[in-house]
């Protein structure tokens, strides 16, 4: 049983625990020694997360990649199982967004509930990477492969990106790296730039919206693809860009995708998003940084049409998309999730999974 809980701050608990009863002192002191370390780049991970210290972030993921291979499926899957017992619910739910494989519960897989605020505990969707919203989403074939780390350009905060040139992409052009480029920073906001970056991986930076305009200003008049126009303001775009705490390789996508999450949270205003007054658009910012479904982003952003409940073994079969459960949201692109910049490949194929893809035959 665990020998007790440490908390920190209110958001951040810790805690020790035994190691039960091994055959031999060298096996305890052994495991003793493995769970440990998991542990302590656990304890690490979830601080430089709630800190936005991305690089940090990364380089701890790394580590906890490479500890878990050197010890081997068996072993760490042993480590975690110990780490579960007794812990808190907030802990559980920050390993779960890590280790979903390792978490096979069951997740509602009914479509309606995403339009709304449906899905999740307490009524939230869409996860917020680790919101107290986890009910599942397990694995059928072993989870995720080991993380991916992609480029290795220096990494830097999106919240300055607020400039995009309109034209600055060519229709058609894909950015050099979709993954690390532009990636979410903050846990909450997974379901929008899950849905924004398959927008990309589908269409291009280009393609996502019709048409943008942007003033002396900086304000930007946007045409989505539904026909509908959306005018963002630039101090709509700097208040957009500050929340969503993006972070990347690539400043001119950060400053793209801040400028659609900041479309986003007009429409969220616009429309009222979770009851808010329609008139504070901080409001609307945190109504969707709170977690959220993938869809209601594709919803906001003209795709309502455009996208189809889909198998998620077609997305593991290299079409675009999105993939839910309660606890996070994923694009996958090329086969691969994108799980905060990090590209785990050979997606998952659980049914129970929510999957969104783009429609057939649609520009």
């Amino acid at each position: 049983m665990w020998g007790g809980l440490i908390s920190g701050n209110r958001d951040q608990v810790y805690w020790h625990g035994g190691t039960g009863a091994p055959r031999t002192e060298e096996t305890r002191d052994s495991i003793t020694k493995d769970k440990d370390a998991v542990l302590k780049l656990l304890k690490e991970l979830e601080e430089a997360q709630k800190t936005s210290k991305n690089q940090t972030v990364q380089d701890l993921r790394d580590k906890l990649n490479d500890l878990r291979k050197k010890l081997g499926e068996e072993k760490f899957k042993e480590i975690i199982e110990q780490l579960k017992k007794d812990a808190p619910n907030s802990w559980l739910e920050f390993m779960k967004a890590l280790f979903p494989e390792l978490f096979p519960d069951d997740v509602s897989t009914d479509a309606e509930s995403q339009t709304g605020r449906g899905g999740g505990i307490g009524g939230s969707g869409g996860g917020g990477g680790g919101s107290g919203r986890y009910e599942g989403g397990g694995v059928d074939r072993g989870g995720l492969a080991l993380g991916e780390r992609v480029g290795n350009l220096p990494v830097t905060a999106g919240t300055h990106q607020t400039n995009f040139e309109p034209g600055s992409y060519k229709p058609g052009e894909m950015p050099k790296n979709l993954f690390s480029g532009a990636y979410q920073g903050q846990a909450g906001n997974c379901g929008a730039i899950s849905a924004c970056k398959a927008m990309i991986a589908q269409y291009g930076p280009a393609g996502v919206f019709k048409d943008i305009k942007r003033d002396s200003a900086g304000n930007y008049d946007v045409t989505l693809k539904d026909g509908k126009h959306v005018r963002v303001t630039q101090a709509q775009y700097r208040e957009s860009a500050a929340k969503a705490q993006l972070w990347g390789q690539d400043p001119k996508l950060l400053g793209f995708m801040n400028l659609m999450l900041a479309v986003n949270n007009v429409q969220a205003m616009n429309q009222r998003n979770d009851g808010v007054s329609g008139r504070s658009f901080s409001e609307a910012i945190n109504s969707i940084n709170d977690g959220e479904w993938a869809k209601e982003t594709f919803d906001r952003l003209g795709y309502k049409n455009l996208v189809e409940r889909v198998s998620p073994s077609e997305l593991a079969s290299g079409r675009p998309g999105t993939l839910d459960s309660s606890t996070h949201s994923v694009a996958v692109m090329g086969r691969s999730e994108d799980r905060w910049g990090t590209r785990f490949r050979d997606a998952r194929t659980d049914p129970n999974l929510i999957a969104w893809g783009f429609k057939r035959g649609y520009a």
